[in-house]
């Protein structure tokens, strides 16, 4: 009968080893199912910030094309602009020699009008009050049109100060 009772004890024994075995296999399966979901939903969440992150990338990379092409536009204009100038400007040889030239010209000129004033200088009597008359006219008009002159640099100044005060306003209401 000890052995009878012997078996019983140890077959109960094995039957919760059995037990135990298989509690202990279903929380492995449902920890192995626990991490399987958790990896998919990771993989899921990965792929999404993939995609999105890939999708900002081409936005970004079209928004910086446009924006070299842009500059590239303002460059090729610029160096149009330059080569225009380039084309157009006169040489420094060519503009000293139109100066020399009009030097010499104006020089004549000078000596030509010192000779008439010679002549005139010897003239009747009547020609000193022709002088001073002319002297006198000379000189209303000389005050007139320095007159003029300050008149018009004070409506520049007016009109310059008041593009500055529009463009200022202009640039505060964007």
């Amino acid at each position: 009968m000890n052995k009878s009772a012997e078996h019983r004890r140890v077959n109960e024994a094995l039957k919760r080893v059995d037990e135990l075995a298989d509690a202990e296999s279903r929380r492995i399966d449902g920890l192995l199912k626990a991490q399987e979901t958790a990896v998919n939903a990771a993989l899921a969440a990965a792929e999404k910030a993939v995609a999105a992150a890939l999708a900002a990338s081409e936005k970004a990379v079209n928004k910086a094309e446009i924006a070299q092409q842009r500059v590239n536009e303002t460059q090729n204009e610029f160096r149009g602009t330059l080569s225009d100038q380039a084309k157009n400007l006169m040489p420094r040889n060519e503009s000293e020699n139109i100066n020399r030239e009009l030097r010499g010209l104006i020089d004549g000129l000078t000596r030509q009008i010192g000779d008439i004033r010679s002549r005139l200088d010897i003239g009747p009597p009547i020609l000193d009050q022709l002088r001073s008359a002319n002297d006198q006219s000379a000189g209303r008009q000389a005050q007139a049109i320095d007159g003029r002159t300050v008149l018009f640099a004070v409506m520049g100044a007016a009109v310059g100060v008041i593009g500055i005060i529009v463009a200022v306003a202009a640039l505060l209401t964007r």
